[in-house]
């Protein structure tokens, strides 16, 4: 692709999600090809097969709430708004309100949780959740929990943290 392509590819995100991408545009200055490497991860970030949608949603704002990044959070609840999940779910997950969640949801949140933090308590709650939902909703789950902390981890790396600041994540 060309990086007119690209860029207008980042202009379109920007545009579409009310999103500050400055970061890709760091990354297209330096490398076309990374830049297009980029918009494929971007496409396994978005993965879901077998997984119900919520969980999916719920995995990837836990996630990206322990990043401690205002604007990757805020997109990521945008993004759970376009695929349909209810804002007071979201708003649920957000405030930590985890006893009010389903159980299904919160044994979700608290395996993004556990697997986010290194914790061992997170095989528990992998092993009820595959019984429940089979294998391929796993691959699911972990590929929502580990894409999502790349985003943060990408813009902390090229210098862009002062964007991670903390904002007022909104729900409509």
């Amino acid at each position: 692709m060309t990086n007119a392509t690209l860029m207008n590819q980042i202009d379109a995100f920007e545009k579409q999600m009310n999103y500050d991408a400055s970061y890709m545009r760091a990354i297209l200055a330096a490398s076309s090809e990374a830049m297009e490497k980029f918009f494929g991860f971007m496409s396994l970030a978005h993965h879901r097969t077998a997984a119900p949608v919520e969980t999916v949603a719920v995995a990837r704002i836990v996630a990206a709430r322990s990043e401690d990044c205002g604007p990757c959070l805020q997109i990521t609840v945008d993004f759970a708004q376009v695929d349909g999940v209810s804002p007071d779910l979201i708003q649920l997950v957000l405030d930590r309100r985890v006893a009010e969640l389903p159980p299904l949801l919160a044994t979700v949140y608290q395996f993004a949780e556990a697997v986010c933090a290194i914790n061992p308590e997170a095989e528990t709650y992998r092993t009820q959740l595959e019984q429940e939902l089979g294998h391929e909703a796993m691959v699911d789950l972990a590929l929502a929990i580990a894409t999502t902390r790349v985003f943060p981890t990408v813009k902390r790396g090229l210098g862009f943290a002062t964007s991670c600041s903390k904002v007022a994540v909104k729900v409509a």
